[in-house]
């Protein structure tokens, strides 16, 4: 029995895993583009469906020969939040904004806060130790992955 326990073991260790890669759809643009946050928001006191606004901070052109110019404005919404919580949980917050009106693709920008040292949220006081909330900060810039419905 222990050798085949063995056998077993040492199978799944050397099995190298295999990676699903994207590919890329025909007619979409780059995958990720630059935007540039005009408001201020936190996961903690942010609400379901509230808006943030953007600035593009590069050119997109989208598959019906729609020209997005950076220094347009666009403007995401809230789909999901979660606060900082116990033993560290970092907050999380996700916008989603439409691209075009006559186009299906959307952008969608995905945020996490940083959770504290491993050591000190796994120790018996992990249970007071929050994890901090997503933010959006004013001018800073942040990665938006462009996606189809």
């Amino acid at each position: 029995m222990k050798k085949i326990f063995f056998l077993i073991l040492t199978m799944l260790l050397l099995a190298t895993p295999v990676l699903a890669s994207p590919e890329k759809q025909p007619g979409l643009p780059a995958a990720n583009c630059e935007v540039c946050a005009l408001d201020t928001l936190d996961s903690g006191h942010a609400v379901n469906g509230q808006t943030v606004r953007f600035r593009l901070c590069q050119d997109i052109t989208l598959p019906p020969d729609t020209t997005l110019k950076a220094g347009e404005i666009l403007t995401g919404t809230i789909t999901q939040i979660e606060k900082g919580s116990a033993w560290g949980c970092p907050g999380k917050l996700t916008l989603q904004t439409p691209l075009s009106k006559n186009s299906p693709l959307y952008g969608k920008i995905s945020l996490r806060g940083t959770p504290p040292n491993f050591f000190i949220q796994v120790s018996l006081f992990g249970v007071f130790i929050k994890g901090k909330n997503a933010k959006i900060i004013t001018g800073k810039n942040y990665l938006m992955q462009i996606s189809g419905k």
